[in-house]
Protein backbone atom coordinates (compact mmCIF):
# COMPACT_ATOMS: atom_id res chain seq x y z
CA UNK A 1 0.00 0.00 0.00
CA UNK A 2 1.15 3.42 -0.66
CA UNK A 3 2.74 2.72 -4.38
CA UNK A 4 1.79 2.63 -7.75
CA UNK A 5 2.78 1.78 -11.05
CA UNK A 6 0.98 5.37 -12.35
CA UNK A 7 2.14 7.36 -9.66
CA UNK A 8 3.06 10.75 -11.33
CA UNK A 9 2.97 9.07 -14.96
CA UNK A 10 0.82 10.99 -17.68
CA UNK A 11 -2.01 9.20 -18.65
CA UNK A 12 -4.58 10.09 -21.23
CA UNK A 13 -8.09 8.89 -22.08
CA UNK A 14 -10.21 8.19 -24.99
CA UNK A 15 -12.95 5.51 -25.52
CA UNK A 16 -15.71 4.03 -27.65
CA UNK A 17 -18.95 2.67 -27.36
CA UNK A 18 -22.05 1.60 -29.42
CA UNK A 19 -23.97 3.88 -27.02
CA UNK A 20 -24.23 7.12 -26.69
CA UNK A 21 -22.17 8.08 -23.46
CA UNK A 22 -21.23 5.17 -22.53
CA UNK A 23 -17.38 6.02 -22.88
CA UNK A 24 -18.28 8.89 -20.88
CA UNK A 25 -19.52 7.19 -17.89
CA UNK A 26 -16.65 4.93 -18.14
CA UNK A 27 -14.04 7.94 -18.87
CA UNK A 28 -15.44 9.74 -15.75
CA UNK A 29 -15.05 7.20 -13.65
CA UNK A 30 -11.53 6.22 -14.71
CA UNK A 31 -10.47 9.79 -14.46
CA UNK A 32 -11.73 9.59 -10.63
CA UNK A 33 -9.33 6.32 -10.21
CA UNK A 34 -6.51 8.03 -11.72
CA UNK A 35 -6.55 10.71 -9.62
CA UNK A 36 -6.68 9.20 -6.75
CA UNK A 37 -3.38 7.31 -7.91
CA UNK A 38 -1.56 10.17 -8.63
CA UNK A 39 -1.60 9.95 -12.78
CA UNK A 40 -1.66 13.15 -14.20
CA UNK A 41 -4.32 13.17 -16.40
CA UNK A 42 -4.50 14.78 -19.86
CA UNK A 43 -8.22 17.29 -19.14
CA UNK A 44 -8.39 18.10 -23.12
CA UNK A 45 -9.28 17.27 -25.94
CA UNK A 46 -11.44 14.74 -24.77
CA UNK A 47 -12.43 11.80 -27.11
CA UNK A 48 -16.02 10.56 -26.57
CA UNK A 49 -16.67 8.11 -29.78
CA UNK A 50 -19.68 6.35 -30.86
CA UNK A 51 -18.83 3.53 -32.37
CA UNK A 52 -20.53 2.20 -35.80
CA UNK A 53 -19.72 -0.55 -38.51
CA UNK A 54 -20.22 2.54 -41.41
CA UNK A 55 -17.34 4.39 -39.91
CA UNK A 56 -14.34 1.97 -41.39
CA UNK A 57 -13.82 1.18 -44.86
CA UNK A 58 -12.86 -2.03 -45.79
CA UNK A 59 -8.90 -1.66 -44.74
CA UNK A 60 -9.98 -0.72 -41.22
CA UNK A 61 -8.85 3.42 -41.68
CA UNK A 62 -11.58 5.71 -40.52
CA UNK A 63 -14.24 7.38 -43.21
CA UNK A 64 -15.22 10.29 -41.68
CA UNK A 65 -12.29 13.03 -42.28
CA UNK A 66 -13.61 14.92 -39.23
CA UNK A 67 -13.11 11.93 -36.63
CA UNK A 68 -9.23 11.59 -38.19
CA UNK A 69 -8.32 15.29 -37.64
CA UNK A 70 -9.78 15.12 -34.16
CA UNK A 71 -7.74 11.67 -33.21
CA UNK A 72 -4.79 13.71 -34.80
CA UNK A 73 -5.22 16.47 -32.10
CA UNK A 74 -6.17 14.31 -29.33
CA UNK A 75 -2.87 12.50 -30.19
CA UNK A 76 -0.78 15.70 -30.61
CA UNK A 77 -1.82 16.44 -27.46
CA UNK A 78 -0.91 13.80 -25.71
CA UNK A 79 2.81 13.98 -27.05
CA UNK A 80 3.06 17.14 -25.38
CA UNK A 81 1.25 15.94 -22.33
CA UNK A 82 3.75 13.47 -21.98
CA UNK A 83 6.39 15.92 -23.10
CA UNK A 84 5.83 17.72 -19.80
CA UNK A 85 6.45 15.01 -17.40
CA UNK A 86 9.70 13.26 -19.35
CA UNK A 87 12.92 13.11 -17.59
CA UNK A 88 15.71 12.35 -18.87
CA UNK A 89 17.59 9.28 -17.92
CA UNK A 90 21.35 10.34 -15.70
Amino acid sequence: WGTNSFNGKPVAIAGASIGAIGTAAAQQHLRAVLGHLNAPTLGQPEVFLQYRADSWDSEGALINEQTTAMLQGFLAAVVTHVDRYATVAA
